[in-house]
């Protein structure tokens, strides 16, 4: 008998914008922003165009630095280089090594010698190198790195420092070489001696090049241009929290708040997603639920426009899982329970308001229906709590704590709760008694990060490093790792398919397709997914969500058309 396997049809990305990199204004007054969630674009009148996503052509959602040339853009982002035309099409062009930060252009200098030297410069230094900013003049050059690693080049001698802090912005001024980083200002002579720049404002901050000098803003909002003559005060804006600023400051990157104008309003859409994190997805009274591991929880009717919860209505930021039981939306965080019971959010956990009986503080999961009698459970790493119908505490369960209580996944089906661990295996629970599944006969590794099961006693199980393992009763486990294809041996994430050893695996490399015990496709953002970073997968019926590190993707599923396998 040959196997009928759904294929992906086309990825959509859903990403926040809000937290704002870079911003420059084209000569048709058309605004562009760098984003963690990709490219925002709006029109001269300040109303949203587009937001550009990894469908659209950009190698990665996020992005860091913009220069215009024009009307056409050249973007960097963590994933490689990609140009903008003035048509809105992008094209990604270079090595593909990761930028988060661009030089400033020089004068009369056309975009395809910028590219032309920006590869010079990618030539320059080894592939860890990541740079954060850059400025050359002449035979002079410097680069800052993320990691506060600085190497200036004077002539004849390479100098290597260190500075605190997220470097902003270089530039040449007179024989020194200026440095602005998130947390102070420099100088560094012609000798190659880092010297800090005295001033009254306040850190963090933000800066860009601007010829021979730096113009930045503090976190109050006050504008300023370092020189070689030191901090001359600018104009005091009426934003703070200013993370990055078009030249001349028109418009602004406000922290969490997306693009504004210097008039004090906001340009980026509303009601956006969340956060890029995406930790899960699931369906609760007719809306989809997403919860992210840093910002809170939001719900959608229509997956465009998202209301979210954050702190304090929920007991952290930190969602480690959504569940729908009956008319409750249950979200597990770091610190405990949050509750929703169509009105509000309660709050419930160990140390605190506790009917559930926990005995950690940290929730891993809550699972709708499990267990021979089909209970909701709450679990986290000391045990399980199973619930009533109207989700209160029956019972309590203290699991394998003999055996392990670093808990790292959970999942239900039919007659079984599967609980993955850290150093065990995966643990299952049949009502009466527990099974062990651990490395050597039947996984890979005992570090268990991912986890999906159906009724018939079928299991899929990723592990930390060693690819993912399928169990199937009454047959030998099959173990898949990256040598038999998976795009990464690392897996974040699984959905079990309804054909004998299928699933889609998320993994830190991508999404990988498995049929039949062969991985058959496999998906990065060339094909549309938002980041290769996958923290978690969930498909329901012809729709499949796979949530990763830098927005949430959705892809739909063709109908089955051809015999892919046979087993």
């Amino acid at each position: 008998m040959a196997w009928l396997a759904a294929s992906i049809v086309a990825f959509a990305s859903f990403t926040n914008t809000e937290l704002v990199r870079d911003v420059v204004v084209l000569d048709s007054g058309v605004v562009v922003a760098a984003t963690s969630g990709g490219v925002d674009v709006f029109d001269g009148r300040g109303r949203p165009l587009d937001t550009l996503h990894t469908e659209d052509g950009l190698p990665s959602h996020e992005t860091y630095a913009v220069r215009r040339f024009g009307d056409q853009v050249v973007v960097a982002t963590a994933r490689g280089l990609a140009v903008m035309a003035d048509n809105g099409e992008v094209s990604a062009v270079g090595r593909g090594r990761p930028w988060h930060g661009l030089p400033e252009a020089k004068m009369e200098e056309g975009m395809q010698a910028y590219l032309q030297r920006l590869s010079a410069w990618e030539a320059r230094w080894p592939a860890a190198v990541i740079p954060a900013a850059l400025a050359e003049d002449g035979a002079r050059w410097a680069v800052a790195m993320v990691d506060g690693r600085l190497e200036v080049s004077l002539g004849e001698h390479l100098h290597r420092l260190s500075v605190p802090g997220m470097p902003q912005a270089v530039a040449f001024s007179g024989s020194e070489l200026l440095i602005a980083t998130s947390e102070a200002l420099f100088g560094v002579d012609a000798e190659g001696r880092l010297r800090p720049v005295q001033h009254r404002l306040t850190a963090p901050f933000a800066a860009r090049a601007a010829g021979a000098a730096l113009e930045g803003v503090d976190a109050t909002g006050q504008a300023f241009l370092l020189s070689a003559a030191g901090v001359r005060p600018l104009e005091r804006l009426k934003l703070k929290d200013i993370t990055a600023f078009a030249p001349g400051r028109t418009y602004l990157g406000v922290r969490e708040q997306g693009v504004w104008s210097k008039a004090g309003r906001r340009l980026t859409r509303t009601g956006q997603l969340c956060g890029n994190h995406v930790t899960r997805v699931i369906q609760h009274q007719g809306r989809w639920v997403v919860g992210t591991f840093d910002r809170g929880v939001c719900w959608s009717s229509d997956a465009v426009t998202w209301r979210t919860f954050r702190r304090p209505a929920l007991p952290s930021d930190v969602v480690y899982d959504v569940a729908s039981v009956g008319a409750r939306l249950f979200v597990a965080t770091s610190h405990g329970l949050g509750v929703h019971d169509g009105r509000r959010f309660t709050h419930y956990g160990f140390g605190g308001r506790n009917p559930f009986g926990l005995e950690a503080l940290s929730v891993l999961a809550v699972l709708p229906a499990a267990g021979p009698e089909g209970r909701a459970a709450v679990v986290e790493r000391r045990g399980i709590s199973w619930l009533g119908d109207d989700a209160s505490l029956i019972a309590r369960e203290r699991g394998q704590t003999d055996v392990s209580e670093h808990f790292t996944a959970a999942a239900a089906a039919g007659p079984y709760l599967w609980l993955g661990t850290e150093d065990r295996g995966v643990l299952r629970f049949d009502g009466t008694s527990w099974t062990v599944f651990h490395d050597g006969k039947d996984l890979p590794d005992n570090w268990v990060t991912a986890l999906d099961a159906a009724p018939d006693g079928r299991a899929v199980v990723g592990t930390c490093q060693d690819g993912v393992a399928f169990i199937d009763p009454g047959q030998e486990t099959l173990r898949l790792g990256h040598d038999q294809g998976l795009a990464d041996d690392m897996v974040t994430g699984v959905a079990l398919g309804e054909a004998p050893r299928s699933a889609f695996v998320g993994t830190l490399g991508g999404l990988s397709q498995v049929e039949g015990g062969r991985v058959v496709a496999r998906f990065g953002p060339e094909e549309g997914l938002a980041d290769p970073r996958v923290a978690s997968v969930q498909r329901f019926g012809e729709v499949l969500w796979v949530g990763t590190e830098a927005g949430l993707s959705r892809a739909l599923l063709s109908a089955p058309q051809a015999s892919v396998v046979s087993p």
